[in-house]
């Protein structure tokens, strides 16, 4: 890339997506689609870099209230548009063509995303979500960090984030 990043999609190895739409990009979480998307921003570069921080804290609570928010047609500072486009993305990646279909609850749609943030020294998997995501009643986020040398999987966070998605679900 123009300032020597390297960036792979984590199925690089297997011939990685081909080319994809921006709704596909966003589906399949594509590094590299996401990149060539906010190089065509004026500070792109200054996003990327904000994006990809790793050494920034993560807070649970905060990341579901901005989600909520997001997902919400209520929120004042996104258009009604961009808000469901927002929506039909986090809910696409849960369901067979997102790239997060075989993590989803069992009978349930969600809206949501998981992620997994490596610094070298320590994993965070995160997950962030709205269900059930036609009326969303509940905001969730789950932060696990983890130091090398631990067993850890995202598995491990979706597992969890499923119970207690069910639990409340049946709450």
């Amino acid at each position: 890339m123009n300032d020597s990043v390297r960036i792979r999609d984590h199925n690089w190895r297997r011939g990685g997506y081909g080319m994809l739409t921006y709704r596909q990009v966003l589906l399949n979480k594509s590094r590299i689609g996401m990149y060539h998307a906010m190089m065509t921003l004026p500070d792109g570069m200054d996003y990327w870099k904000y994006a990809t921080d790793q050494t920034k804290n993560t807070n649970a609570l905060e990341l579901a209230t901005v989600f909520n928010n997001i997902f919400h047609l209520d929120s004042v500072n996104v258009s009604a548009e961009r808000r469901g486009n927002i929506r039909a993305i986090a809910i696409g990646m849960f369901k067979e063509e997102g790239i997060q279909h075989k993590r989803a609850p069992k009978d349930l749609e969600l809206g949501g995303v998981y992620n997994v943030a490596d610094d070298g020294t320590e994993q965070t998997f995160t997950f962030v979500g709205c269900f059930p995501a036609n009326k969303p009643k509940y905001a969730v986020s789950m932060v696990v960090q983890r130091k090398h040398k631990l067993p850890a999987s995202p598995a491990m966070v979706s597992d969890k984030a499923n119970e207690l998605i069910e639990w409340l679900n049946k709450k």
